[in-house]
């Protein structure tokens, strides 16, 4: 699947480049509107600050978990808990629901110093807003070298693969960004934060790259570009980016 999204890039890419090209026929022009539709990055239209689309949230009350209780008040018994939450474009949702899009940056408290990763176990809504009840990334221990300290393009952070067993209440303007997890050992997991970067995509041409590996050789794919990154984990790789 990872070599047709990427033949499909290309051939939007050299599409685009043809059609920006001031001896690109009329009448290849004349269908830019059918082009647009069938290549152009599906980015949401509304990213304004705080808009939350909840048209697909289950309305129907559930018996709050005995851990959620505490962060919602003993005496209630039931809570609207969708399983995914959109804000703002971006998808959020429950560990249960979707490992991936519960894994998130978030700051603690709402202090924005220094956001720390967690996953999301619980959206709930009290007094009309939703929350999240997040289960933070413990770190790892404190005789632990982290292998990637070296590599400052690479901001990638070597964690417990547990995580605590208390719950902390996030609001959804909390959140830093999602991140990816690779369980580096049974004990230790690789945190990667993933900047969102939507905003940023009619300013500037971003080139994913494929990359395929042999034992002794990494082939890579793609057109002259000023700047590459090749991200990897340990010997896994991850993927790369290049800004022509």
């Amino acid at each position: 699947m990872e070599s047709t999204l990427l033949h499909s890039f290309f051939r939007a890419g050299n599409l685009k480049r043809w059609l920006a090209k001031p001896d690109c026929p009329a009448v290849i022009k004349e269908c830019k509107l059918l082009f647009d539709k069938i290549y152009a990055p599906k980015v949401p239209e509304d990213t304004n600050k705080g808009v939350m689309d909840t048209n697909h949230v289950n309305t129907e009350p559930k018996t709050i978990p005995e851990d959620l209780r505490p962060l919602l008040g003993l005496s209630q018994r039931q809570a609207i808990m969708p399983a995914r939450l959109q804000h703002n474009g971006i998808i959020y949702a429950t560990s249960k629901m979707h490992t991936g899009n519960s894994l998130v940056y978030f700051y603690p408290g709402g202090n924005r110093s220094t956001p720390v990763p967690g996953s999301i176990k619980y959206i709930y809504q009290d007094q009309g807003r939703f929350l999240f009840a997040v289960q933070r990334q413990l770190l790892a221990s404190v005789d632990t070298p982290n292998p990637y300290a070296i590599y400052p393009d690479f901001p990638a952070k070597l964690y417990s693969s547990q995580l605590s067993a208390e719950l902390e209440q996030v609001q959804v303007d909390w959140i830093y960004s999602h991140y990816a997890r690779w369980d580096f050992s049974a004990s230790q997991s690789v945190v990667l934060s993933l900047s969102r970067v939507c905003c940023f995509i009619s300013r500037t041409s971003i080139l994913i790259i494929n990359l395929r590996s042999s034992r002794n050789k990494l082939y890579l794919l793609t057109s002259c570009c000023s700047y590459v990154s090749i991200y990897f984990i340990g010997t896994t790789l991850l993927g790369g980016m290049a800004v022509v």
